[in-house]
């Protein structure tokens, strides 16, 4: 049998003959001497992939992001009010960083900021300040909508899963970032976001 003859019985030039067929090439077998050679020639398109061209679509969008947007934000951890005014001034390309959550009240003048100068909102869902003191982002998201906000809302929260980001998205933010996302990468995606 074909098992255990030294001579080739030839299915395997038969199927690479129909596999180079069904591609498309164009294909010679040629013997000189006691060589073989088997050639296989295609004609290719070069093209940009996917990942360039979204790269490419991403770098336009970051250099037509305008600088000194009034950007505000309210989180009730000193430490994440700090760290957004340090990354927004360094990264955001503005010096109009607007920060609040100190306290409850402190929400009423940030609605009204944003209100009046905001182009961005960053709200962090879950708004605690001891005791049956709290207030939600989402809650301000909805009073933003209903004063017209025109600006891009964005929900900044250490709870990021599909049902959270839904209530989010229901509330009417634009852009959700979970608190594990890298302030560069979140300042990036947001300005990314408000460009398109």
């Amino acid at each position: 049998g074909s098992g255990t003859s030294p001579m080739s019985d030839q299915i395997g030039l038969q199927h690479s003959f129909l596999a180079a067929q069904a591609a498309g090439m164009t294909v010679s077998l040629t013997q000189t001497a006691e060589d073989v050679m088997f050639a296989g020639q295609i004609e290719l398109q070069t093209a940009t992939s996917s990942t360039a061209v979204a790269d490419e679509m991403r770098e336009q969008d970051l250099a037509q992001f305008p600088n000194d947007l009034h950007i505000c934000c309210i989180d009730d951890s000193a430490a994440a009010r700090r760290l957004l005014h340090f990354s927004l001034t360094q990264w955001g390309g503005t010096e109009n960083v607007h920060i609040f959550g100190k306290d409850e009240t402190e929400a009423s003048e940030f609605v009204r900021k944003t209100v009046a100068v905001g182009r961005i909102a960053i709200l962090d869902q879950h708004l605690e300040y001891g005791g049956e003191s709290s207030l939600l982002g989402t809650d301000l998201v909805e009073l933003l909508v209903a004063k017209q906000f025109q600006g891009l809302i964005c929900m900044r929260s250490g709870n990021a899963s599909a049902h959270d980001m839904a209530k989010y998205r229901n509330a009417g933010a634009h852009c959700i970032f979970g608190k594990d996302v890298s302030m560069r990468k979140m300042i990036e995606d947001m300005k990314v976001a408000y460009v398109r």
